[in-house]
C-alpha cells in the first residue's frame, strides 16, 4: 500500500501534538516544588513500608506501619508512629537506629496508572527512629489517634506496651514525574507548605481527606 506524502506529514503532526499533550498533561504543572510535593504525600497517606536491617540475618526487612503527620487539618510534616517493642522492626532498631519510610500516592486513591510508574508518587524517608520526648507526646498521641482511631485500644500498660516514635530525617526523596527523582534536604521539607499540583490524576480523583 502506497501512503501518500500529504497524509503521512499529517499523521506525524497529529502523533507529535498527542505525544506532547499527553506529556504536558502527565507532569502536569510545575509549579509545585518537590518539598510541598512531598508535604502533600506525607500528610494524604496512612501508611508506609519500614525498612530496616534485620538484627537476625543482616538483610533489609520490611514492615507494614501506620503513621501521621498530624491530625487532618495539621500537617507538620513530622511522621509520628506507635508501635511495641517487642514489634520485629522495633527490636531490629534496637540493634541500629538508622531505617527508611516508604509512602505511596496509590494509598490516596488517586493515581491514574500503575502504582510503580513515575507519575504515581512514591517518597523515601530516611533517618534514625527514637521515642518521642514527653513534649511531644500529646500531638503525637492526637495526631495518630484521631487518624488511626484503632489505636486507642492498644494499651501501653499491657504486654505489648505500645510507644510513640518519630523518625528524626536525614533525607527525603522523591519520584513524582518522569525524568529521575528529586533529593530534598530535610529543612525545605519541614518548611514547605503542603500543594499537590494539577497533575491528570489529582484534577480526576478525590482525596482522602478532603
Amino acid at each position: 500500500m502506497t501512503l501518500n506524502v500529504s497524509v503521512f506529514v499529517a499523521l506525524v503532526a497529529v502523533v507529535g501534538v498527542s505525544c506532547a499533550s499527553a506529556s504536558a498533561a502527565v507532569d502536569g504543572d510545575q509549579d509545585v516544588s518537590p518539598a510541598s510535593y512531598a508535604r502533600w504525600l506525607a500528610h494524604n497517606t496512612t501508611y508506609g513500608v519500614m525498612s530496616t536491617i534485620s538484627h537476625i540475618n543482616g538483610f533489609p526487612f520490611g514492615n507494614i506501619f501506620s503513621f501521621a503527620d498530624g491530625p487532618v487539618n495539621k500537617s507538620t510534616g513530622h511522621l509520628y508512629f506507635y508501635a511495641s517493642p517487642i514489634d520485629a522492626s522495633m527490636v531490629d532498631f534496637q540493634w541500629s537506629k538508622k531505617g527508611s519510610f516508604t509512602v505511596t500516592q496509590e494509598d490516596t486513591g488517586t493515581c491514574a496508572l500503575d502504582p510503580e510508574d513515575p507519575t504515581c508518587a512514591r517518597l523515601v524517608f530516611s533517618g534514625t527512629m527514637r521515642n518521642c520526648t514527653e513534649a511531644e507526646k500529646p500531638f503525637a498521641r492526637e495526631a495518630l489517634f484521631t487518624r488511626h482511631p484503632e489505636m486507642k485500644d492498644w494499651s501501653p500498660t499491657t504486654f505489648h506496651h505500645f510507644e510513640f516514635l518519630t523518625m528524626d530525617l536525614v533525607q527525603v526523596w522523591m519520584v513524582n514525574h518522569y525524568g529521575g527523582a528529586a533529593i530534598i534536604d530535610p529543612k525545605d521539607y519541614y518548611s514547605a507548605t503542603p500543594q499537590k499540583g494539577n497533575t491528570v490524576a489529582l484534577k480526576t480523583m478525590k482525596l482522602h481527606h478532603e
